[in-house]
């Protein structure tokens, strides 16, 4: 059975940034693991890890790895996950006011992928990528993907954008997503995180942090 991951702590959007999982593990379609294979998805989770060690140069080089192999095999799935892992990495490398302020046209540590990110942009980089992979989950069908995206870019919009209004549009597309996945993998098994009972229920917390109507 396919599991889903799910953000341990809505509380504090900051902290979820830097260490939110991928939402929905079920992204890729295809098995690519094999004796001597290039593996997208053990190229993923080592990302993930260095990203959370903040080894952020590290990670860049694997997705950057991934993104080439994906073109190459014309993978536009694969493609869809390569991205949205990079738009993670630039949401974990996005810095405070301060070093915005003084260091804007410096490039972060991480830019093996795109040399035009710089520290003054990373946010609407990251936002770009994350347009890249929603676009081409959607193409695909894989509704799974694209609410772990719109999950990541309302997080950004509240963030980063001060735009609540759209936050909150993004985590309600995330949820009609989930459920457009549910409907069609009714036997998928979710993981709730401690505090949550479903994922609707999680859903309204994020929109809460976000000041969202009810």
């Amino acid at each position: 059975m396919k599991k889903v991951g799910m953000i341990d702590n809505m509380g504090d959007f900051m902290r979820i940034v830097v260490l939110i999982v991928i939402l929905l593990v079920s992204f890729s379609q295809s098995s690519y693991a094999g004796l001597f294979k290039f593996d997208p998805e053990a190229k993923f989770k080592e990302a993930d890890y260095m990203i959370s060690i903040d080894r952020h140069i590290a990670a860049d080089k694997l997705i950057s790895e991934v993104i080439a192999y994906c073109k190459k095999k014309n993978d536009e799935a694969c493609l869809a996950k390569a991205f949205f892992y990079y738009g993670k990495l630039l949401m974990a490398e996005i810095p405070d006011g301060y070093d915005r302020e003084k260091n804007s046209a410096r490039r972060p540590g991480g830019s093996y992928v795109d040399d035009s990110v710089t520290v003054g942009n990373i946010d609407q980089k990251a936002m770009e990528y994350f347009d890249k992979a929603l676009y081409l989950a959607k193409k695909h069908g894989l509704n799974d993907a694209a609410s772990a995206i719109y999950i990541k870019i309302g997080i950004l919009q509240y963030t980063r954008f001060k735009d609540s209004t759209a936050a909150c549009e993004s985590f309600d597309r995330s949820l009609e997503y989930y459920l457009l996945f549910k409907k069609d993998n009714p036997n998928t098994t979710v993981i709730i995180p401690k505090g949550f009972d479903s994922f609707e229920e999680y859903i309204a917390q994020a929109k809460r942090e976000a000041g969202c109507q009810k």
